[in-house]
């Protein structure tokens, strides 16, 4: 019998919700570091702004312990808080 292996798709990692904006800045919100990298691995927009004209920096959670690591995965991927 032979194994079947799934891989991860992202349809669209730019999508948004009624909750977020996009799901990057809902990963972000979360500290889902690894969703985050996924994502942006994918092609989501880490420019992106609300309505509200919030970036997602602004999506970061407060918690020091869950932002820096988000930080650190949105700076390998080039993305800076002053170039968004």
């Amino acid at each position: 019998m032979q194994r079947q292996t799934r891989s991860l798709s992202f349809s669209n990692p730019n999508a948004t919700s009624t909750s977020f904006d996009n799901v990057l800045h809902a990963a972000a919100h979360s500290g889902n570091q690894r969703l985050v990298g996924l994502l942006l691995d994918a092609g989501a927009n880490a420019r992106y702004r609300t309505d509200l004209n919030e970036t997602v920096f602004d999506a970061l959670p407060a918690d020091a312990k869950l932002r820096a690591p988000i930080l650190k995965v949105l700076a390998e991927h080039g993305v800076t808080e002053g170039a968004v």
